[in-house]
């Protein structure tokens, strides 16, 4: 993912900025029987060149960057909401419909970001709790620095492979065992995502990542009990506790999505730029206006990943509290944070590496 082999430069809509997009080599490892590839789409007609090409261009002329203007964040799922679970005035979880969700614009994160914070947590500390309990107390450390998450459902969940049909939490521990049996593609691809942010790649870090992943699987008893629907409740707990303690229930800190259709995802879009997201719905908007002969639910759609976010999350999970409350010094935090940090890059890459065959294309905005 790290080789570069074209880039186009566009104007910012919102400003004078400039943003880079770069197209940068798809993974080329993966699930070979994923149905959400690149490659497949292209060779049985699903993904018509025009459409391909067109989605190329509005991609590369940035015409999806938006501002994030919520403070929560979701999951890197292209498909398109239609329902939104939040804590209610009352305290309580209530699902409403969804019609145009042009102005709720997250940064995203695979699982959103309770789910990647898991995955850091398992290279910080070995561990000594269920899953389950490991993921209740994850969020509850992000609550602490008022960091919220969201996550989200689909149209396939209560099967017996997707019970909640969000890959990243359906299959948290199959995305670590890919993790670590692709270490050496994932080491190259970590590498190469930092350099985009001039950050020298450590091996040992790196290392001492997938260490951590593979303690955790080695710990039988960690996900004894544990299945994407009993996660989907500690998340649904951990938004109530989390909108509990901000203090106030005049507007929700965080939703849960409800997703409609297939997987229809053709590109990955790593974004840099703080403040900014790539707008799945933007796109859907502006692909339907280009080929209105076609079902929208034929469109491709895009995975995103907003690469500040995870920056955001590591430091939180760097600096979180200890169990006995004693208080970290700088250093430890330091080493914590960059830990997190090369965690949090594998798992969006690990993530990829389980739900497809690794043969989207792939484009980073700087």
């Amino acid at each position: 993912m790290h080789e570069t082999y074209s880039s186009v430069v566009a104007e910012v809509k919102e400003g004078q900025d400039v943003a880079t997009v770069t197209e940068i080599s798809s993974l080329g490892y993966g699930n070979q029987e994923s149905k959400i590839s690149y490659d497949k789409q292209r060779e049985n007609g699903e993904l018509p060149e025009t459409v391909s090409t067109k989605s190329v261009e509005i991609i590369k002329n940035n015409e999806c960057l938006q501002p994030v203007n919520e403070s929560d964040d979701g999951c890197i799922d292209g498909r398109p909401t239609i329902e939104v679970l939040c804590v209610d005035k009352t305290g309580e979880l209530t699902s409403s419909s969804v019609g145009d969700n042009t102005a709720h614009e997250r940064a995203k994160v695979a699982g959103g970001g309770y789910m990647t914070s898991l995955a850091m947590q398992r290279a910080l500390e070995e561990p000594n709790m269920t899953l389950d309990e490991d993921l209740g107390v994850v969020a509850s450390k992000l609550t602490e620095k008022r960091i919220y998450c969201g996550a989200h459902s689909g149209a396939h969940s209560s099967t017996e492979a997707c019970t909640t049909d969000c890959g990243a939490n359906d299959k948290f521990q199959k995305i670590l065992e890919n993790g670590v049996g692709y270490r050496g593609s994932i080491a190259e691809n970590v590498r190469g995502l930092l350099a985009v942010a001039d950050i020298d790649f450590d091996n040992q870090v790196f290392n001492a990542v997938m260490d951590g992943w593979s303690k955790t699987l080695d710990n039988g008893a960690y996900f004894e009990g544990s299945t994407g629907d009993s996660r989907f409740t500690v998340i649904e707990n951990s938004m109530k506790d989390a909108q509990e303690k901000s203090g106030s229930f005049e507007r929700p800190v965080a939703v849960s999505k409800h997703l409609e259709g297939d997987h229809k995802e053709s590109f990955i879009v790593l974004n840099y730029i703080e403040g900014k997201t790539f707008s799945q719905v933007q796109l859907a908007k502006n692909l339907a206006e280009s080929f209105p002969d076609i079902d929208k639910k034929d469109l491709p759609q895009a995975f995103v990943v907003d690469v500040p976010r995870i920056v955001q999350l590591a430091e939180a999970m760097g600096a979180a509290s200890t169990e006995d409350g004693r208080i970290r010094s700088d250093l430890e935090i330091k080493a914590r944070t960059e830990k997190a940090l090369y965690a949090g890059i594998a798992y969006q890459l690990a993530t990829a590496a389980t739900l497809t065959d690794g043969s989207l294309r792939n484009f980073v905005i700087k």
